[in-house]
C-alpha cells in the first residue's frame, strides 16, 4: 500500500494538476504576496478497504512546494508526520517549508491590523534544494478524508 502512495504522489508532482496551483499564502507579505517558488494543494485517491462489507475510499490531501533551485532535477522529498493529533502541515509550517509560524507570527503590525499569523521567510527550508512533497494520512488527519 505504501509503494502505491508513493507511486502516486510522484505522479502528481510529475504533472501537478492546475486547479490544484497555489498562488498566495495568508499571512505572506513580503514582496506583495509573491511565493518564492510553485505550490500546489489538492487530493488524490488513496485506496479502499473493505471492512465488514463495507468499503472504505481514502482520499489523501497533499502540497507540494517546488524547489527553489531547479525543480526539474531536484529531488522530492516525501515529508508526512503520520498519527492522530499531527498533521504533516505542522511540519511545512514549522520545520521544513519555505515559510514558517512561531509566537512572532502574533506580534506583528499586519497580525494586529487582520488577525491572520504572519507567516515569516525559513532561511532553512529544505525547498532550497528539494522538491517537497507534503502528505496527510491517514484520514482523516488534515485534510485527508475516508468515505463513508
Amino acid at each position: 500500500m505504501r509503494i502505491l502512495l508513493i507511486a502516486i504522489f510522484v505522479y502528481i508532482a510529475s504533472c501537478m494538476p492546475k486547479g490544484d496551483e497555489v498562488t498566495s499564502l495568508p499571512g505572506w507579505n513580503e514582496n506583495n504576496g509573491t511565493l518564492h517558488s510553485k505550490w500546489w494543494a489538492g487530493f488524490t485517491p488513496a485506496g479502499s478497504d473493505k471492512v465488514n462489507n463495507v468499503t472504505y475510499d481514502w482520499t489523501y490531501h497533499y502540497v507540494f512546494v517546488e524547489s527553489e533551485n531547479d525543480p526539474a532535477t531536484d529531488p522530492v522529498v516525501v515529508w508526512t508526520n503520520g498519527g492522530p493529533g499531527a498533521a504533516s502541515y505542522f511540519g511545512l509550517m514549522t520545520e521544513v517549508g519555505p515559510y514558517s509560524l512561531s509566537d512572532e507570527s502574533f506580534k506583528t503590525a499586519d497580525y494586529n491590523k487582520t488577525k491572520i499569523p504572519t507567516l515569516f521567510r525559513n532561511k532553512f527550508s529544505w525547498t532550497k534544494m528539494a522538491n517537497l512533497l507534503i502528505i496527510n494520512g491517514p484520514a482523516p488527519v488534515g485534510y485527508s478524508y475516508c468515505s463513508p
